[in-house]
């Protein structure tokens, strides 16, 4: 009985590596988490909320995860590869609402913000699509949701600027008034509750100025 159970123990992921020897375990962590080959260290804050998780394989850090939490009740995190000051934002990141849905979510590459991302009402339904390039600058179309699923806007960005509005529509699907934007330049105005509400001005593609016309209700 002795033998089997200790076969049990030296056959737990995270107990020895693949050569034998015993496989070196993180240490002062408030929680360890075993998850498959993986091992978790998490640690608390004061008021019993995970700040921090650093995770092993075979004893060696791969990344860390870094948890936030707004006054509002949201909370978000993200990871980072590398230890210290160097660290850089590398992998998935996500962001809630108080209820647990997702808000956001996005991916990081060195540092950078890349690949697709998308946004989230607090009932889980889409809100905002986009598209990043590898130098974390958004790069190709931008589409906005009404909650219904109906079409708000679509627009085309190019390295980091704004380029073009190619819809931009009301609650009904009905065209709405851009402003003066054209090809890079002018005013695109931006309606809430089907009023105009604030005023984006870009030069070259380049947000220069952003006005509110009014204030929300």
């Amino acid at each position: 009985m002795k033998n089997a159970a200790l076969i049990l123990i030296l056959s737990l992921p995270g107990i020895f590596d693949p050569s034998g020897h015993p496989a070196a375990q993180p240490k002062g962590c408030d929680k360890l988490v075993q998850r498959g080959d993986t091992t978790i260290c998490q640690d608390f804050t004061s008021k019993d909320r995970l700040f921090r998780e650093h995770f092993y394989v075979n004893g060696e850090r791969i990344y860390t995860r870094w948890w936030n939490y707004s006054k509002n009740g949201e909370y978000q995190w993200v990871q980072q590869k590398g230890k210290g000051p160097f660290a850089k934002k590398h992998g998935p990141a996500y962001r809630f609402y108080p209820n647990g849905k997702v808000k956001y979510r996005a991916a990081y590459y060195d540092g950078k913000q890349v690949a697709q991302c998308f946004g989230y009402y607090p009932s889980g339904a889409l809100k905002q699509t986009c598209q990043m390039n590898n130098k974390g600058k958004p790069d190709g179309i931008l589409t906005t949701f009404y909650e219904t699923g109906q079409v708000e806007s679509k627009a085309r960005w190019e390295n980091g600027r704004l380029r073009e509005i190619i819809e931009y529509k009301d609650e009904q699907g009905r065209d709405r008034p851009v402003g003066t934007f054209k090809n890079g330049n002018g005013d695109w105005i931006w309606y809430e509750n089907s009023q105009p509400y604030i005023r984006y001005t870009y030069n070259e593609g380049k947000l220069i100025k952003k006005k509110r016309i009014r204030s929300q209700d």
